[in-house]
């Protein structure tokens, strides 16, 4: 969806905590952009809050992956294009590798 089609607005989006700056789309949601030349994309999660219809707000640190790819929008001029997947990402969070590996067993 892109343009005057984009209606944000349609989305339930409720208010969590009264000391939040508004109403998040988003709190475990997945952004992907890539760079202006296309040659890196990144998919980071962050919140988004709903500002309007067709406007979201995010937190974007200049020392994370998405600083570093806003940063080269901005450099060229540009706003930076974004995607937002609708689908639930959260059963793939689930399938990730443990950090432990399990025990190796002496060789037979």
């Amino acid at each position: 969806m892109t343009g005057d089609a984009i209606d944000l607005l349609k989305f339930p989006t409720p208010l969590i905590y009264d000391g939040d700056g508004g109403r998040y789309i988003q709190s475990f949601g997945m952004n992907i952009a890539k760079t202006p030349d296309g040659s890196w994309t990144n998919w980071s999660i962050n919140r988004m809050m709903l500002v309007d219809h067709n406007r979201l707000a995010c937190l974007i640190p200049p020392p994370q992956h998405l600083g570093m790819i806003r940063a080269q929008w901005t450099e060229r001029g540009e706003d930076m294009p974004y995607a937002i997947p609708v689908a639930p990402l959260m059963p793939t969070t689930s399938r990730c590798p443990s950090i432990h590996p399990p025990p190796v067993r002496g060789r037979g």
